[in-house]
């Protein structure tokens, strides 16, 4: 692949701790939530499925071939849904979590945005929660044909249909964040 990513401000893989090497960790260390791996790119789309791929590979370290693959596609929609409806000017922010305790994976985006879209937005999700999956995507592949606001709230369906994940959204001004979340 040719290209290269967009201004990146910070790249951080926080899941090592500075502990001494040998030095036990503790059970609460190793339930806590672990901020695995956080970006911040400049709106451009084009470089999403690079990301993907690396995150794919990054994630095949840590869990299974099917998590690492649920992990791509959600991370994949998920920056292409913010690209597309960021305003022109915002980075976007991208973080991997793992909660252990809990056995869950959550990806967050983050982007601002205008209050039109983020209203659509939170509406589709609303939808996403509230019917079946399957549904929701049969519909959303249906509509395809239809203008281009649509199809972009396709990607929202295929996270959670195919990539089994719950979505959430939350709203600070013209920031709004997408978390999806689901069992590792």
């Amino acid at each position: 692949m040719t290209g290269s990513f967009p201004k990146t401000t910070r790249v951080a893989n926080t899941a090592g701790r500075n502990e001494p090497m040998g030095a036990p960790i503790s059970q609460s260390t190793r339930d806590a939530p672990q901020a695995l791996l956080q970006l911040r790119v400049s709106a451009h789309w084009q470089s999403i499925e690079a990301f993907r791929q690396f995150l794919e590979v990054y994630a095949r370290n840590r869990f299974t071939s099917r998590v690492a693959e649920r992990i791509g596609t959600t991370t994949q929609e998920l920056l292409e849904n913010a690209a597309n409806y960021c305003s022109i000017t915002a980075d976007i922010s991208f973080e991997l979590r793992h909660l252990p305790a809990a056995q869950r994976l959550e990806i967050r985006v983050s982007n601002e945005s205008v209050p039109s879209r983020i209203t659509a937005l939170t509406r589709r999700i609303s939808e996403l929660k509230s019917r079946d999956p399957q549904e929701v995507y049969q519909d959303a592949l249906r509509s395809v044909s239809s203008p281009l606001s649509l199809r972009a709230m396709l990607g929202l369906a295929r996270v959670r249909c195919e990539a089994d994940m719950e979505l959430e959204a939350t709203v600070d001004g013209n920031r709004v964040t997408v978390i999806a979340s689901g069992r590792d």
